[in-house]
């Protein structure tokens, strides 16, 4: 406390109980927070997140606006990956790479609070978040003689889980049990396109390609070629990869336990555009018990012995009863 003006040491606050502020006749300004700052820390490590989603809202004195502009963060790995104003009027297309650069993680902002307490700043006060306990509010001034005083406000969004770590976790699922070349699997795209592309359907694969689509609702062949743009199970990893790595703004994935195949994924590249958002279903993954033969599908035990005239035979002794699909045009 303060006994004659001077500070007397309090337990635990090391040299630093000496300090003396005049302005504030407070001896536990500094005291207090390296104590505060071990024990929130702890919280924060005992969540155990290393990727999650949070504003952050600085306030520099020396700073330009735009540099104390709120922002919304994204953190996967401890590491910033993805920083857009929260502002709506801060339109802007890219935020400047130094901007990018300088937002922090929340253990960036733990250590700019120890730099402070061991650099002797002249005020470091902090609110930790009582649940989960990373640093809500942060006041720093530096040099009580000069205009250099900082305040940090932060709010944590949610935590999310990293999608690269979730995709490698299932695509070593999806090898380790054979990775099939032949399969059937229902799939279903939502999206803001022509009905023909969201209704479901079953995807006929066979090596490793697209062999057919039809629709599962009837079972009509809808195409017998790749060209209706659905995807096999291995481009559906690409597919989370690539948005990965072009750093959406979101990535959601869940996956198959046991077969590691993607069963769900949204993703939605810029959050100021929209209806550019994607989601898709994947389900019942199978052997193949059929195979397309133009507008039909022959079973398991049959093969397309006259496509043009979607003719099924059986593979055991079986041939063609038919060989035009209509009577020849005859030659004047």
């Amino acid at each position: 406390g303060i006994v004659g003006g001077e500070c007397t040491m309090i337990s635990g606050c090391g040299d630093q109980g000496f300090r003396l502020f005049a302005e504030l006749r407070d001896c536990r300004m500094l005291c207090e927070v390296p104590t505060e700052l071990e024990s929130a820390l702890a919280v924060w490590r005992s969540v155990g997140t290393d990727d999650y989603v949070y504003v952050y809202d600085p306030d520099c004195s020396a700073c330009i606006p735009l540099y104390s502009s709120p922002r919304t963060v994204r953190v996967w790995g401890d590491e910033v990956t993805f920083v857009r104003f929260a502002d709506d009027e801060l339109n802007f297309e890219d935020v400047p790479p130094r901007l990018f650069d300088e937002t922090p993680t929340i253990m960036d902002l733990f250590d700019k609070i120890q730099d402070a307490i061991d650099g002797d700043a002249f005020v470091v006060r902090v609110e930790y978040n009582e649940t989960y306990g990373y640093p809500q509010e942060i006041y720093i001034d530096y040099d009580g003689n000069k205009d250099d005083a900082e305040r940090y406000s932060t709010m944590l969004i949610e935590a999310v889980e990293n999608p690269q770590k979730a995709l490698d976790v299932a695509k070593a699922n999806w090898k380790s049990n054979g990775m099939p070349d032949h399969y059937d699997y229902t799939f279903q795209r939502i999206c803001f396109c022509p009905v023909e592309r969201t209704q479901p359907m079953v995807v006929h694969v066979k090596n490793n390609g697209i062999n057919a689509v039809s629709s599962a609702d009837t079972g009509v062949l809808v195409s017998n070629d790749s060209s209706f743009d659905v995807p096999t199970i291995e481009e559906l990893f690409q597919m989370i990869q690539n948005a990965i790595d072009q750093n959406y703004f979101i990535v959601e994935a869940t996956y198959d336990n046991v077969t590691g195949m993607p069963t769900t994924i949204y993703i939605d590249e810029d959050f100021r555009i929209a209806d550019e958002e994607v989601a898709i279903y994947a389900s019942e993954l199978r052997e193949p018990h059929t195979s397309p033969c133009n507008n039909e599908f022959c079973e398991s035990d049959e093969f397309c012995c006259n496509p043009s005239c979607s003719i099924c035979a059986p593979i055991d002794g079986g041939r063609c009863v038919k060989l035009f699909c209509t009577p020849p045009e005859r030659s004047p």
